[in-house]
């Protein structure tokens, strides 16, 4: 205690479990070094806790937590670290910058495309192709081929003229509207104003719209992409680059499409005869079956019978409640409900006990000889 009173500093490292032991209670709080039930006092200014896990309290850790509390460790911070964070820093600025920029450069684009469809409205052929207005869209190319005088060349149109004319926010032609129609139009309709379009008054197929799409890249129906097809194979090779710049698929003739529907419908009678010859399979099985079936209860049936008749009773009865002893039906109860040996049913316990000596009469008979 003399040595605690004299300490200048105290480093305390200790369990819950001793806390009580070596600090004192509150009725002992009357002096500033020590009491009779403790060592030291929790609100002693000289207390300091060991801010790290000294492990069991021997000499050694002891050495250790002089020497670590003790010593002073001084460490050079050199100046680049500054900078680096100063570096970062500045690029993290320099991306805000950047995504600012590159936002302010995505609302000019879209304030631009707004003005596009502002000064590029819908027409009259762009919403019939659109909204699959097969009526109206023929009344229209027929106006359209009165007035070009019935063009006979098959060249694509010219890409000013009301054909080919992109409108509308993403600057689409009519031919891009009916291949795009299909999500809100029947498909036939939409392939048969593509058609039109193409067989009737020979729109380009090769022109984009703002999104550098094809006319053909928008045909999300298989009938749409067929009529496309159709097209190239009424309009031949040289009307234009149908690989390279329509991206558009094989030509698709009468006899082509003649040739799918004859082999689609010999897959279909493949695929009937395969279904009829997979169920006369399993009507032999199940007939198999049954006849497997029938004939093991046959052969159960049998070696039941042989066995009655070895066991010296009748043979089975017919009612599900007969008594297999004494043939005695049982009124009012249920086969699971009788008296029970061996793989019989009895009414009575007279009748099992019964049977009983008299299969013991045979087996001591079987046993001498008898």
């Amino acid at each position: 205690k003399d040595y605690i009173a004299a300490a200048g500093v105290l480093l305390i490292a200790c369990p819950k479990t001793m806390r009580a032991t070596i600090f004192g209670t509150a009725e002992d709080a009357g002096g500033t070094t020590s009491s009779s039930t403790g060592l030291l006092f929790k609100d002693d200014v000289r207390l300091r806790r060991v801010p790290f896990d000294v492990g069991r309290p021997t000499f050694e850790n002891v050495k250790v937590v002089h020497k670590v509390m003790m010593g002073v460790e001084l460490r050079m911070v050199p100046p680049l670290i500054h900078v680096e964070e100063t570096k970062e820093c500045k690029q993290e600025n320099d991306r805000g910058n950047e995504g600012a920029i590159d936002s302010k450069e995505t609302e000019k684009k879209e304030e631009e495309k707004q003005s596009y469809a502002i000064d590029l409205p819908l027409s009259p052929l762009h919403e019939a192709c659109r909204d699959g207005n097969l009526t109206v869209l023929l009344d229209l190319l027929r106006n359209i081929e009165m007035e070009t005088n019935d063009n006979r060349e098959q060249e694509p149109a010219d890409s000013t003229s009301a054909i080919n004319q992109p409108a509308g926010y993403d600057c689409m032609t009519p031919l891009h509207f009916a291949a795009a129609s299909t999500s809100n139009v029947d498909p036939v309709t939409a392939a048969a104003c593509v058609s039109a379009l193409l067989i009737q008054v020979h729109a380009d197929p090769t022109v984009v719209d703002a999104r550098s799409r094809l006319p053909y890249f928008l045909a999300s129906h298989d009938k749409v992409r067929e009529a496309f097809r159709k097209a190239r194979a009424v309009l031949g090779e040289k009307f234009c680059d149908w690989d390279g710049a329509a991206k558009v698929g094989p030509p698709l003739t009468d006899d082509d499409l003649a040739s799918r529907k004859e082999k689609e419908a010999e897959k279909k009678r493949r695929k009937k005869a395969r279904q009829k010859e997979k169920k006369a399979k399993e009507k032999a099985q199940a007939q198999e079956m049954e006849e497997r079936r029938k004939a093991e209860e046959e052969s159960k049936r049998q070696a039941e019978e042989a066995k009655r008749v070895r066991d010296g009773l009748s043979p089975k009865p017919t009612g599900g409640n007969v008594c297999d002893y004494c043939q005695k039906v049982c009124k009012g109860k249920k086969r699971n409900q009788m008296f029970q040996r061996l793989d019989y049913k009895y009414c009575s316990s007279d009748c099992v006990n019964s049977h009983k000596r008299e299969l013991m009469a045979a087996a001591a008979l079987s046993r001498f000889g008898g």
